[in-house]
């Protein structure tokens, strides 16, 4: 997002940019974060202030993790619908249970519009991935 100045031809007093960066490993996320501590101007007459910074780190897989995958798509199966394994770059809280513990993300209520005021879930799954939620729970809890 960027924002700055009050008219195409005049040179703004300031301006704002705002950059939301995704990584999927930590080392990644620790390149880019030294990176934009490196950005200088071309220009002396302006200044750049780099605030901000880490605020989760990446959903980085573990064996763990894919073992716990393959537990949640067997009970799909089982329930008669399947589950596929995507990346989509998100950041969520199970960006921080990852590093603790094996963890499964985006297997929740199915529905369109993510983030937009047209966010709504699908009724018609509801049933289905409270079921899943529960077998798979259930299965690795009796392992």
């Amino acid at each position: 997002m960027m924002q700055g100045g009050g008219k195409l031809n005049v040179i703004p007093d300031e301006a704002h940019l705002g950059v939301d960066v995704r990584s999927v490993t930590k080392q990644e996320q620790l390149r880019i974060d030294d990176y934009f501590e490196t950005i200088k101007p071309h220009d002396a007459r302006v200044k750049i202030d780099v605030e901000g910074g880490i605020n989760r780190p990446p959903m980085e897989q573990d064996a763990e993790s894919e073992e716990l995958f393959e537990v949640a798509q067997e009970e799909a199966k089982q329930l008669g619908f399947s589950v596929e394994e995507s990346a989509v770059g998100g950041a969520s809280d199970g960006n921080f249970t990852a590093l603790y513990a094996p963890t499964l993300d985006g297997l929740g209520l199915v529905g369109n519009g993510i983030h937009a005021e047209t966010e709504h879930i699908l009724r018609a799954h509801i049933v289905e991935r409270f079921a899943l939620l529960t077998k798979t729970v259930l299965q690795v809890a009796n392992e």
